[in-house]
C-alpha cells in the first residue's frame, strides 16, 4: 500500500522543500540514479524536476527547467518516460510557438533540451515508437465540432527521435492514451456525445474505429 500511495507525498514533500529555499534559489538534490519516477513541480515561479526514490523513501528536487519569456505560464508541462526507459519534458509555449523538448540526462545529472521540436498536445509513447500529438487548428480556442478540422500525429522513432511518418486524424484529438508494451495509441475525437475512439498502429500508421 505504502508504494501505491507515497509516490505523490514525496513529490509534494519535496515540492515544500524546495519552497523553503530563497525565492530565486532552489536547492537541489543529487540522487539521480536512485530516482525510480519523476514528476514535476512549481516551486518559487520556476518548473522543478523532481525524482522520486521509494527505496530510499525520500524525494529530491533535482533540476531547474531554464525558462524563457516565450513560455506558456498557464498550460503544465507534460513528463512522460519513453519505451526506452529515457524521460522527456515537454514544456508549452506562447500562442504558434512550438514546445521546448527536454530530456533527462541521468549519467550528466542535467536536461539536454532538443532542437527539433514541434507545438504539442501531448507526447504518447509507445513501445519503441513515440507519438507526437499535435494542435490541432482551433484548439486554443476550445473548438472540437468542425469536421473538417484534423489533427497531425507525427511518428517519431524513441531511440533516435528521428520522423518515421505523419499521420493525420480527422477531428481535433481530445484525449490520447497507449499502452507502453505496444505500439498502438488510443485516440479520441469530439465531444459530449459525439465523441469517437480510434486506434492507430504506429508502426503502419494505419487507424481504424473502435468496434470495427
Amino acid at each position: 500500500m505504502w508504494r501505491k500511495t507515497s509516490y505523490a507525498a514525496l513529490a509534494v514533500s519535496a515540492a515544500l522543500l524546495a519552497s523553503c529555499s530563497a525565492s530565486d534559489d532552489v536547492e537541489l538534490g543529487t540522487d539521480w540514479k536512485g530516482s525510480q519516477t519523476f514528476v514535476t513541480a512549481s516551486v518559487s515561479g520556476h518548473t522543478v524536476v523532481v525524482g522520486i526514490n521509494p527505496e530510499a523513501r525520500h524525494a529530491q528536487a533535482l533540476a531547474v527547467v531554464p525558462q524563457k519569456d516565450s513560455d506558456d505560464d498557464v498550460q503544465a508541462p507534460q513528463l512522460v518516460q519513453l519505451g526506452d526507459g529515457t524521460w522527456w519534458l515537454s514544456t508549452p509555449r506562447k500562442g504558434e510557438r512550438p514546445d521546448r523538448l527536454f530530456t533527462l540526462n541521468t549519467a550528466r545529472n542535467a536536461l539536454d533540451e532538443k532542437d527539433d521540436t514541434e507545438r504539442l498536445r501531448e507526447l504518447v509513447p509507445g513501445k519503441s515508437l513515440v507519438a507526437a500529438v499535435h494542435v490541432a487548428s482551433g484548439r486554443d480556442q476550445g473548438a472540437a465540432t468542425a469536421g473538417s478540422k484534423t489533427t497531425s500525429v507525427l511518428v517519431r522513432d524513441a531511440k533516435t527521435w528521428k520522423k518515421v511518418r505523419d499521420v493525420q486524424v480527422p477531428g481535433p484529438v481530445t484525449l490520447a492514451a497507449s499502452d507502453p508494451s505496444s505500439d498502438t495509441v488510443c485516440l479520441a475525437t469530439g465531444q459530449g456525445a459525439d465523441v469517437k475512439a480510434s486506434v492507430l498502429d504506429l508502426t503502419t500508421g494505419r487507424t481504424r474505429q473502435v468496434g470495427e
